[in-house]
Protein backbone atom coordinates (compact mmCIF):
# COMPACT_ATOMS: atom_id res chain seq x y z
CA UNK A 1 0.00 0.00 0.00
CA UNK A 2 1.44 3.55 -1.28
CA UNK A 3 1.86 6.16 1.89
CA UNK A 4 1.66 9.83 1.05
CA UNK A 5 4.96 11.48 1.59
CA UNK A 6 5.32 14.01 4.55
CA UNK A 7 5.58 17.00 2.13
CA UNK A 8 4.48 17.61 -1.82
CA UNK A 9 7.49 18.18 -4.28
CA UNK A 10 5.59 21.52 -4.63
CA UNK A 11 3.99 22.82 -1.32
CA UNK A 12 0.10 24.05 -2.02
CA UNK A 13 -0.68 27.37 -2.74
CA UNK A 14 -2.40 27.86 0.94
CA UNK A 15 0.36 27.05 2.61
CA UNK A 16 3.12 29.13 1.15
CA UNK A 17 0.24 31.81 1.94
CA UNK A 18 0.37 30.58 5.64
CA UNK A 19 4.11 30.38 5.43
CA UNK A 20 4.32 34.14 4.22
CA UNK A 21 1.31 36.02 6.13
CA UNK A 22 2.86 34.17 9.62
CA UNK A 23 7.11 35.34 9.54
CA UNK A 24 6.24 39.06 10.48
CA UNK A 25 6.17 38.20 14.27
CA UNK A 26 8.60 35.42 13.95
CA UNK A 27 11.03 37.91 12.75
CA UNK A 28 10.69 40.83 15.05
CA UNK A 29 10.84 38.60 18.27
CA UNK A 30 13.89 37.24 16.38
CA UNK A 31 15.34 40.81 16.35
CA UNK A 32 14.15 41.84 20.38
CA UNK A 33 16.24 38.93 21.37
CA UNK A 34 19.21 39.47 19.48
CA UNK A 35 19.19 42.94 20.52
CA UNK A 36 19.13 41.42 23.92
CA UNK A 37 22.30 38.85 23.07
CA UNK A 38 24.13 42.04 22.10
CA UNK A 39 23.28 43.91 25.00
CA UNK A 40 24.18 40.71 27.10
CA UNK A 41 28.02 40.08 25.04
CA UNK A 42 28.84 43.22 23.54
CA UNK A 43 31.11 44.64 26.85
CA UNK A 44 33.02 41.75 26.77
CA UNK A 45 33.54 41.51 23.10
CA UNK A 46 36.84 43.60 21.76
CA UNK A 47 36.27 46.16 18.78
CA UNK A 48 33.01 46.17 17.15
CA UNK A 49 32.57 42.85 16.22
CA UNK A 50 29.54 42.35 17.99
CA UNK A 51 27.92 45.61 16.69
CA UNK A 52 28.89 44.45 13.54
CA UNK A 53 26.73 40.54 14.08
CA UNK A 54 23.93 42.95 15.03
CA UNK A 55 23.68 45.08 12.09
CA UNK A 56 24.17 41.92 9.94
CA UNK A 57 21.69 40.07 11.52
CA UNK A 58 18.89 43.28 11.71
CA UNK A 59 19.90 43.60 7.82
CA UNK A 60 18.82 39.53 7.07
CA UNK A 61 15.85 39.89 8.83
CA UNK A 62 14.91 43.30 7.43
CA UNK A 63 15.51 42.03 3.70
CA UNK A 64 13.59 39.08 4.80
CA UNK A 65 10.72 40.80 6.35
CA UNK A 66 10.16 43.51 3.18
CA UNK A 67 10.54 40.63 1.19
CA UNK A 68 7.74 38.54 2.40
CA UNK A 69 5.39 41.50 2.62
CA UNK A 70 6.26 41.75 -1.18
CA UNK A 71 6.16 38.16 -2.12
CA UNK A 72 2.59 37.82 -0.33
CA UNK A 73 1.30 39.62 -3.25
CA UNK A 74 2.63 37.57 -6.11
CA UNK A 75 3.57 34.30 -4.53
CA UNK A 76 0.35 32.17 -6.22
CA UNK A 77 1.90 32.39 -9.40
CA UNK A 78 4.71 30.43 -8.24
CA UNK A 79 4.77 29.10 -4.77
CA UNK A 80 7.35 26.92 -5.29
CA UNK A 81 9.87 29.13 -6.04
CA UNK A 82 8.43 31.62 -3.16
CA UNK A 83 8.97 28.49 -0.82
CA UNK A 84 12.10 27.89 -1.34
CA UNK A 85 13.53 31.65 -1.22
CA UNK A 86 11.99 31.65 1.88
CA UNK A 87 13.93 28.66 3.19
CA UNK A 88 17.35 30.61 1.88
CA UNK A 89 15.73 33.14 3.91
CA UNK A 90 15.73 30.78 6.92
CA UNK A 91 19.57 29.61 6.34
CA UNK A 92 20.53 33.08 6.47
CA UNK A 93 18.80 33.61 9.41
CA UNK A 94 19.94 30.37 11.19
CA UNK A 95 23.73 30.80 10.43
CA UNK A 96 23.35 34.76 11.84
CA UNK A 97 22.63 33.18 14.71
CA UNK A 98 25.26 30.54 14.90
CA UNK A 99 27.97 32.62 14.03
CA UNK A 100 27.23 34.56 17.16
CA UNK A 101 29.61 31.67 18.46
CA UNK A 102 32.09 33.20 16.79
CA UNK A 103 32.33 35.91 19.00
CA UNK A 104 33.02 34.16 22.62
CA UNK A 105 35.51 35.08 24.30
CA UNK A 106 36.85 33.39 28.01
CA UNK A 107 35.92 37.10 29.24
CA UNK A 108 32.23 36.59 28.94
CA UNK A 109 31.02 35.72 32.01
CA UNK A 110 29.78 32.41 32.39
CA UNK A 111 26.11 33.27 32.98
CA UNK A 112 25.94 35.32 29.81
CA UNK A 113 26.98 32.56 27.99
CA UNK A 114 24.49 30.12 29.12
CA UNK A 115 22.00 32.54 27.97
CA UNK A 116 23.05 32.85 24.85
CA UNK A 117 23.59 28.73 24.85
CA UNK A 118 20.00 28.56 26.31
CA UNK A 119 18.71 30.83 23.15
CA UNK A 120 20.48 28.68 20.52
CA UNK A 121 18.95 25.35 21.94
CA UNK A 122 15.82 27.56 22.27
CA UNK A 123 15.48 29.17 18.53
CA UNK A 124 14.79 25.38 16.32
CA UNK A 125 11.03 24.51 18.68
CA UNK A 126 10.85 28.57 19.01
CA UNK A 127 10.65 28.62 15.27
CA UNK A 128 8.69 25.74 14.27
CA UNK A 129 5.27 27.97 14.24
CA UNK A 130 6.73 29.96 11.64
CA UNK A 131 8.66 27.43 9.77
CA UNK A 132 7.39 23.79 10.21
CA UNK A 133 5.21 23.97 7.36
CA UNK A 134 7.95 23.40 4.52
CA UNK A 135 10.32 20.95 5.87
CA UNK A 136 13.00 22.50 3.85
CA UNK A 137 12.85 25.60 5.28
CA UNK A 138 12.18 24.34 8.91
CA UNK A 139 15.78 22.15 8.18
CA UNK A 140 17.43 25.14 6.56
CA UNK A 141 17.03 27.30 9.88
CA UNK A 142 17.80 24.55 12.63
CA UNK A 143 21.00 22.81 10.63
CA UNK A 144 23.25 25.66 11.13
CA UNK A 145 21.87 26.21 15.07
CA UNK A 146 22.86 21.92 15.03
CA UNK A 147 26.05 22.68 13.66
CA UNK A 148 26.71 25.46 16.64
CA UNK A 149 26.00 23.15 19.15
CA UNK A 150 28.48 20.45 18.05
CA UNK A 151 30.62 23.90 17.41
CA UNK A 152 30.37 24.95 21.41
CA UNK A 153 30.50 21.25 22.19
CA UNK A 154 34.08 20.81 21.26
CA UNK A 155 35.84 23.88 20.55
CA UNK A 156 34.34 26.15 23.50
CA UNK A 157 34.13 23.18 26.35
CA UNK A 158 36.97 22.19 28.10
CA UNK A 159 35.36 18.82 29.21
CA UNK A 160 32.89 16.84 28.37
CA UNK A 161 33.30 17.53 24.66
CA UNK A 162 32.07 14.11 23.86
CA UNK A 163 29.17 13.92 26.25
CA UNK A 164 28.26 17.53 25.52
CA UNK A 165 28.05 16.37 21.97
CA UNK A 166 25.88 13.01 21.91
CA UNK A 167 23.76 15.46 23.92
CA UNK A 168 23.47 17.97 21.11
CA UNK A 169 23.24 15.87 18.37
CA UNK A 170 20.49 13.65 20.53
CA UNK A 171 18.48 16.76 21.12
CA UNK A 172 19.22 17.98 17.49
CA UNK A 173 17.71 14.54 16.17
CA UNK A 174 14.72 14.32 18.81
CA UNK A 175 13.76 18.52 17.35
CA UNK A 176 13.79 17.47 14.06
CA UNK A 177 11.77 14.34 13.88
CA UNK A 178 9.22 16.37 16.55
CA UNK A 179 9.93 19.42 14.13
CA UNK A 180 8.68 17.04 10.75
CA UNK A 181 5.91 15.36 12.42
CA UNK A 182 4.29 19.18 13.82
CA UNK A 183 5.03 20.22 10.32
CA UNK A 184 2.91 17.36 8.86
CA UNK A 185 0.33 17.62 11.57
CA UNK A 186 -0.18 21.19 11.07
CA UNK A 187 0.20 20.96 7.16
CA UNK A 188 -3.24 18.73 7.17
CA UNK A 189 -5.21 20.93 9.64
CA UNK A 190 -4.52 24.01 7.25
CA UNK A 191 -5.02 21.89 3.87
CA UNK A 192 -8.27 20.16 5.76
CA UNK A 193 -9.39 23.28 7.10
CA UNK A 194 -9.28 24.66 3.43
CA UNK A 195 -11.00 22.10 2.16
CA UNK A 196 -13.71 22.45 4.76
CA UNK A 197 -14.16 25.99 3.16
CA UNK A 198 -14.32 24.66 -0.18
CA UNK A 199 -17.17 22.66 0.91
CA UNK A 200 -19.35 25.43 2.85
CA UNK A 201 -18.38 27.31 -0.26
CA UNK A 202 -20.03 24.58 -2.50
CA UNK A 203 -22.50 23.96 -0.28
CA UNK A 204 -23.72 27.84 -0.06
CA UNK A 205 -23.71 27.57 -3.85
CA UNK A 206 -25.55 24.37 -3.91
CA UNK A 207 -28.26 25.74 -1.39
CA UNK A 208 -28.51 29.10 -3.70
CA UNK A 209 -29.12 26.76 -6.91
CA UNK A 210 -31.93 25.44 -5.17
CA UNK A 211 -32.98 28.06 -3.89
CA UNK A 212 -33.50 29.21 -7.59
CA UNK A 213 -35.29 25.98 -8.70
CA UNK A 214 -37.48 26.46 -5.74
CA UNK A 215 -38.04 30.33 -6.63
CA UNK A 216 -37.59 29.96 -10.24
CA UNK A 217 -39.15 28.26 -13.28
CA UNK A 218 -35.99 26.63 -14.96
CA UNK A 219 -37.70 26.73 -18.96
CA UNK A 220 -38.08 30.87 -18.85
CA UNK A 221 -36.25 31.91 -15.75
CA UNK A 222 -39.00 34.20 -14.55
CA UNK A 223 -40.70 33.42 -11.16
CA UNK A 224 -42.44 30.42 -10.12
CA UNK A 225 -45.72 30.27 -8.65
CA UNK A 226 -44.42 29.76 -5.27
CA UNK A 227 -42.22 32.71 -5.36
CA UNK A 228 -44.64 34.84 -7.17
CA UNK A 229 -47.48 33.98 -4.67
CA UNK A 230 -44.89 35.31 -1.54
CA UNK A 231 -43.86 38.40 -3.47
CA UNK A 232 -47.49 39.15 -4.47
CA UNK A 233 -48.73 39.32 -0.49
CA UNK A 234 -45.07 41.15 0.24
CA UNK A 235 -46.44 43.98 -1.99
CA UNK A 236 -49.82 43.51 -0.78
CA UNK A 237 -48.91 44.03 2.75
CA UNK A 238 -46.50 47.02 1.94
CA UNK A 239 -48.94 49.39 0.32
CA UNK A 240 -51.24 49.32 3.82
CA UNK A 241 -52.82 52.61 4.64
CA UNK A 242 -50.76 53.95 2.02
CA UNK A 243 -51.93 55.84 -1.84
CA UNK A 244 -50.07 52.94 -3.73
CA UNK A 245 -52.24 50.50 -5.88
CA UNK A 246 -51.77 46.83 -7.53
CA UNK A 247 -52.51 46.00 -11.14
CA UNK A 248 -52.91 42.04 -11.71
CA UNK A 249 -52.23 40.59 -15.60
CA UNK A 250 -53.29 37.39 -15.87
CA UNK A 251 -51.57 36.35 -19.88
CA UNK A 252 -52.99 32.77 -21.16
CA UNK A 253 -51.58 31.97 -24.25
CA UNK A 254 -54.87 31.10 -26.83
CA UNK A 255 -54.54 27.46 -28.37
CA UNK A 256 -51.40 26.49 -26.91
CA UNK A 257 -52.04 22.81 -27.21
CA UNK A 258 -52.98 23.32 -30.93
CA UNK A 259 -48.75 24.71 -31.12
CA UNK A 260 -47.56 21.49 -29.32
CA UNK A 261 -49.80 18.51 -31.68
CA UNK A 262 -48.62 20.69 -34.84
CA UNK A 263 -44.88 22.01 -34.58
CA UNK A 264 -44.03 19.77 -31.55
CA UNK A 265 -43.70 20.36 -28.20
CA UNK A 266 -39.87 22.14 -28.44
CA UNK A 267 -41.83 24.26 -30.55
CA UNK A 268 -43.64 24.80 -28.01
CA UNK A 269 -40.70 25.54 -25.22
CA UNK A 270 -39.85 28.29 -27.83
CA UNK A 271 -42.41 29.90 -27.75
CA UNK A 272 -43.09 30.25 -23.74
CA UNK A 273 -39.70 31.53 -23.87
CA UNK A 274 -40.21 34.00 -26.50
CA UNK A 275 -43.84 35.10 -24.36
CA UNK A 276 -41.48 35.36 -21.30
CA UNK A 277 -39.22 37.59 -22.70
CA UNK A 278 -41.46 39.25 -24.24
CA UNK A 279 -43.43 40.63 -21.02
CA UNK A 280 -40.17 41.44 -19.21
CA UNK A 281 -39.19 43.76 -21.88
CA UNK A 282 -42.62 45.22 -21.90
CA UNK A 283 -43.03 45.97 -18.15
CA UNK A 284 -39.57 46.94 -17.90
CA UNK A 285 -40.33 49.62 -20.07
CA UNK A 286 -43.84 50.61 -18.70
CA UNK A 287 -44.76 54.29 -18.25
CA UNK A 288 -44.31 55.47 -14.91
CA UNK A 289 -43.73 51.97 -13.33
CA UNK A 290 -40.24 51.52 -12.18
CA UNK A 291 -39.26 48.05 -12.99
CA UNK A 292 -38.29 47.11 -9.31
CA UNK A 293 -42.04 47.87 -8.71
CA UNK A 294 -42.87 45.07 -10.86
CA UNK A 295 -42.58 41.11 -11.09
CA UNK A 296 -43.31 38.54 -13.76
CA UNK A 297 -43.88 34.54 -13.09
CA UNK A 298 -45.27 31.72 -15.10
CA UNK A 299 -47.73 30.00 -13.15
CA UNK A 300 -47.44 26.84 -15.12
CA UNK A 301 -48.41 25.53 -18.36
CA UNK A 302 -49.22 28.17 -20.83
CA UNK A 303 -50.05 30.63 -18.07
CA UNK A 304 -48.35 33.60 -17.07
CA UNK A 305 -48.78 36.50 -14.56
CA UNK A 306 -47.41 40.22 -14.17
CA UNK A 307 -47.93 42.24 -11.19
CA UNK A 308 -47.11 46.31 -10.97
CA UNK A 309 -47.34 48.34 -7.75
CA UNK A 310 -47.29 52.36 -8.58
CA UNK A 311 -49.26 55.57 -6.66
CA UNK A 312 -52.97 54.69 -7.53
CA UNK A 313 -52.71 58.03 -10.10
CA UNK A 314 -50.18 56.92 -12.38
CA UNK A 315 -51.10 53.62 -12.40
CA UNK A 316 -52.60 53.23 -16.36
CA UNK A 317 -53.43 49.42 -15.86
CA UNK A 318 -54.97 49.55 -19.38
CA UNK A 319 -52.60 51.34 -21.10
CA UNK A 320 -49.70 48.28 -19.40
CA UNK A 321 -52.03 45.92 -20.65
CA UNK A 322 -52.73 46.86 -24.14
CA UNK A 323 -48.89 47.21 -24.88
CA UNK A 324 -48.71 43.88 -23.38
CA UNK A 325 -50.89 42.23 -25.87
CA UNK A 326 -49.12 44.66 -29.04
CA UNK A 327 -45.96 42.87 -28.13
CA UNK A 328 -46.32 39.48 -26.94
CA UNK A 329 -48.77 38.74 -30.46
CA UNK A 330 -45.72 40.02 -32.61
CA UNK A 331 -44.64 37.39 -35.32
CA UNK A 332 -41.69 34.89 -34.63
CA UNK A 333 -40.04 31.93 -35.72
CA UNK A 334 -41.35 28.53 -34.89
CA UNK A 335 -39.59 25.69 -36.72
CA UNK A 336 -38.51 27.85 -39.68
CA UNK A 337 -42.32 28.88 -39.75
CA UNK A 338 -43.57 32.23 -38.82
CA UNK A 339 -45.79 32.30 -36.06
CA UNK A 340 -47.95 34.83 -34.84
CA UNK A 341 -49.34 34.37 -31.18
CA UNK A 342 -52.65 35.10 -29.58
CA UNK A 343 -53.26 35.58 -26.07
CA UNK A 344 -56.36 36.59 -23.29
CA UNK A 345 -55.57 38.82 -20.80
CA UNK A 346 -57.19 38.96 -17.63
CA UNK A 347 -56.53 42.56 -15.77
CA UNK A 348 -57.73 43.08 -11.76
CA UNK A 349 -56.84 45.97 -9.66
CA UNK A 350 -56.51 46.22 -6.24
CA UNK A 351 -55.47 48.91 -3.91
CA UNK A 352 -54.89 48.96 0.45
CA UNK A 353 -58.08 47.75 0.95
CA UNK A 354 -58.33 44.54 -1.28
CA UNK A 355 -58.08 41.65 1.18
CA UNK A 356 -55.48 39.58 -0.16
CA UNK A 357 -53.65 38.15 -3.26
CA UNK A 358 -56.20 35.74 -3.85
CA UNK A 359 -58.98 38.02 -4.55
CA UNK A 360 -57.31 39.52 -7.10
CA UNK A 361 -56.31 36.15 -8.90
CA UNK A 362 -59.62 35.46 -8.77
CA UNK A 363 -60.52 38.42 -10.47
CA UNK A 364 -58.56 38.82 -13.19
CA UNK A 365 -59.24 34.60 -13.80
CA UNK A 366 -62.75 34.98 -14.29
CA UNK A 367 -61.65 38.31 -16.58
CA UNK A 368 -59.14 35.90 -18.48
CA UNK A 369 -61.87 33.24 -19.06
CA UNK A 370 -64.34 36.21 -20.25
CA UNK A 371 -61.61 37.26 -22.76
CA UNK A 372 -61.15 33.54 -24.17
CA UNK A 373 -64.88 33.18 -24.47
CA UNK A 374 -65.53 36.02 -26.51
CA UNK A 375 -62.61 34.98 -28.97
CA UNK A 376 -59.41 35.29 -27.58
CA UNK A 377 -56.47 37.71 -28.07
CA UNK A 378 -58.16 40.50 -26.25
CA UNK A 379 -58.20 41.97 -22.92
CA UNK A 380 -60.66 41.87 -19.99
CA UNK A 381 -61.01 43.86 -17.01
CA UNK A 382 -62.69 42.77 -13.33
CA UNK A 383 -62.70 44.40 -10.21
CA UNK A 384 -62.10 41.61 -6.84
CA UNK A 385 -65.24 40.51 -6.07
CA UNK A 386 -67.02 42.90 -8.70
CA UNK A 387 -67.70 42.93 -12.72
CA UNK A 388 -67.33 46.28 -14.12
CA UNK A 389 -65.14 45.35 -17.12
CA UNK A 390 -65.26 45.63 -20.56
CA UNK A 391 -63.78 43.59 -23.20
CA UNK A 392 -60.92 44.98 -25.99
Amino acid sequence: MSTRPPYPKDPPTELVGELLSGSTHTLLASNLVALLVYTVIAPYVPGTAALLWFVAFTAINLARLIWARLELVRYRRHPARSANLYALGAFLGGSAWAAILGLYTPEIPSQSALLVLFILVCLPPAALPSNALHAPSFLAFALPLFLGLQYWAWHLISELNLEFSLLALTYSVLVTISGLRYGRSLRENILRNEENRGLLREIRAMNEQLRQYAYKDPLTELANRRHFDEHAENLLSQIRDTDQALALFLIDIDDFKAVNDSLGHDAGDQLLQHVAERIVSVSRHAELVAIERFQAARLGGDEFVVLYQAPASELDADAIARRLLEAVTQPLELEGRTFRPKVSIGVACGSARTPDIRSLMRAADRAMYRAKAAGGNRITSLEPATESGAGD
